[in-house]
């Protein structure tokens, strides 16, 4: 435990995010919301580095927030 945050906590948080963002990938106004909560998530928990225990793995993969959303429908090419 780290104060009053528990590692396991932070790792549940993390898992459910990088579900949501794979999940929404093709709906850019929920991933991105995510993506907030994914970089919000990771401010925190940076926060608590130097607490004993703490461990990478509870931050949310930058790969996961770095891709952005996909278009449904490709863009339409000059005319």
């Amino acid at each position: 435990m780290l104060g009053e945050v528990r590692l396991e906590s932070l790792q549940k948080h993390k898992d459910q995010i990088e579900r949501r963002l794979t999940e929404h990938v093709s709906e850019p106004k929920i991933w991105a919301k995510y993506a907030w909560l994914a970089r919000y998530h990771n401010w925190f928990a940076q926060g608590l580095r130097q607490w004993r225990g703490f461990h990478d793995l509870v931050l949310v993969r930058e790969a996961l927030v770095s891709v952005g959303p996909r278009r449904l429908v490709p863009r339409p090419g000059p005319s």
